[in-house]
């Protein structure tokens, strides 16, 4: 996919913006896509599971900002 994004995008680069947090064998972070100026042309949050052997075993990725919880909303 990073590939893909990167022959489509030319110049551009992917980024960390977050710590990639962990719990048990759930892992995520936040990413942004920069152009050659550093201008965020994109954002977003990936969702991984880990597998017993500790290889990365699935990858879920989700474009934008992370939307609010709808039960906060509500307080």
């Amino acid at each position: 996919m990073v590939a893909a994004v990167q022959q489509q995008y030319p110049g551009y680069g992917f980024r960390l913006s977050s710590a990639v947090e962990t719990h048990h064998d759930v892992l995520r972070f936040s990413w942004e896509i920069v152009d050659p100026d550093g201008n965020v042309a994109m954002s977003g949050i990936d969702v991984g599971w880990v597998a017993e052997d500790g290889r990365l075993a699935s990858l879920q990725g989700f474009f934008g900002v992370t939307p609010p919880n709808a039960h906060d909303e509500h307080q």
